[in-house]
């Protein structure tokens, strides 16, 4: 767990369903750290909708934040390891990938035009900076 438990509200979980167990926000926290960030196997374990959770969380500053923060501890791992991959130069989908969105700053693009046979044909191409 990255931080500690917030203490907060409790609420009745799913009464559809006749569960009358009380799920706090420190439970959702848990929650939400067992099922790394992943609302719908969060409100599984709870035994509460997805929306019945994301209304929750929307609720609660503390678990805003901690769910944002999760997500963007995920982001931060695939940009590295996209990164890496494509500084090997073994990985020509994640040069390009690199290329179509940290290179636009660059110039770097693509464009699709129709292709014969149904497929759309894809070109990357390099715009030169006048000197």
């Amino acid at each position: 767990m990255t931080d500690a438990p917030i203490q907060g509200e409790v609420v009745l979980a799913n009464q559809y369903f006749g569960n009358t167990r009380k799920v706090s926000n420190a439970d959702i926290w848990e929650a939400l750290e067992q099922a790394e960030g992943n609302i719908g196997a969060a409100a599984r374990a709870l035994d509460l909708s997805r929306t019945r959770l994301q209304e929750r969380i929307d609720r609660c500053p503390d678990l805003i934040v901690h769910l944002s923060d999760m997500r963007e501890e995920v982001i931060d791992v695939a940009e590295s390891n996209t990164m890496k991959r494509a500084k090997s130069g073994a990985d020509p989908v994640a040069e390009k990938f690199v290329l179509q969105t940290i290179g636009k700053r660059r110039g770097w693009s693509t464009a699709s035009i129709g292709g014969n046979g149904g497929g759309d044909i894809v070109v990357t191409i390099k715009k030169f900076a006048e000197e």
